[in-house]
């Protein structure tokens, strides 16, 4: 179940660009700007899961050191 939004502020040129893609998609303005947000969302997603698989790449079969022994570590040296 969706919930309703409203979005205040907007600017009339970005209003205009939203209309316009909306009707080259044949959606309604609402369902166009549902879908901008969904892209957006997924995108976050898909931009993390990447990086992390990047990250994991990266690191993969080298020796870490624990962030718990570092804190021990450096409280100890204090």
């Amino acid at each position: 179940m969706g919930i309703d939004l409203t979005i205040a502020g907007l600017d009339e040129a970005t209003i205009a660009r939203l209309r316009l893609r909306a009707e080259v998609h044949g959606r309604s303005l609402t369902d166009e700007a549902a879908e901008v947000l969904r892209d957006a969302v997924a995108r976050d997603v898909e931009t993390f899961m990447e990086a992390a698989r990047k990250c994991r790449q990266a690191t993969s079969g080298k020796v870490t050191t624990s962030t718990t022994d570092i804190l021990r570590e450096i409280r100890e040296g204090r």
